[in-house]
């Protein structure tokens, strides 16, 4: 009975880690995304020049990309360095 009891928890552990990489992993694709289309839309009203809809259409990928840095600042995925840089 113990042996069971503890090899159900060692893989309740083991999937609670692979799925902490996953959101990680997931989290970190969309980081790079919504850092690229920011880049994109900054790169759009500086070449093209100012109107609402560029100004708008940056700072709604300047959200996203802050959305994104606090999800993996919230599961830990950055160290201190990472995070102040």
């Amino acid at each position: 009975m113990a042996l069971i009891l503890a090899s159900g928890a060692l893989g309740w552990a083991i999937t609670q880690e692979i799925e902490r990489a996953d959101r990680t992993r997931e989290s970190a694709h969309m980081f790079k995304e919504a850092n690229l289309q920011l880049r994109r839309e900054e790169k759009n009203l500086l070449i093209r020049g100012y109107s609402p809809e560029r100004f708008h259409a940056w700072q709604k990928a300047k959200e996203d990309f802050f959305q994104r840095l606090g999800e993996l600042v919230g599961l830990n995925a950055l160290n201190d360095d990472e995070t102040a840089e």
